[in-house]
């Protein structure tokens, strides 16, 4: 299981995360990276 903060996330996907709906879209990313189960962690 992959539990990624914001900036590990960013770090990952090589994709600056500065709303919900980029928060949605790295986690497509990292679901489509073959991450099937991963818990994202964010704070805005």
């Amino acid at each position: 299981m992959l539990t990624p903060n914001q900036f590990e996330a960013e770090q990952l996907t090589g994709f600056r995360i500065g709303s919900e709906r980029d928060g949605r879209e790295a986690c497509n990313i990292l679901h489509t990276a073959g991450h099937q189960r991963f818990c994202y962690i964010i704070i805005y």
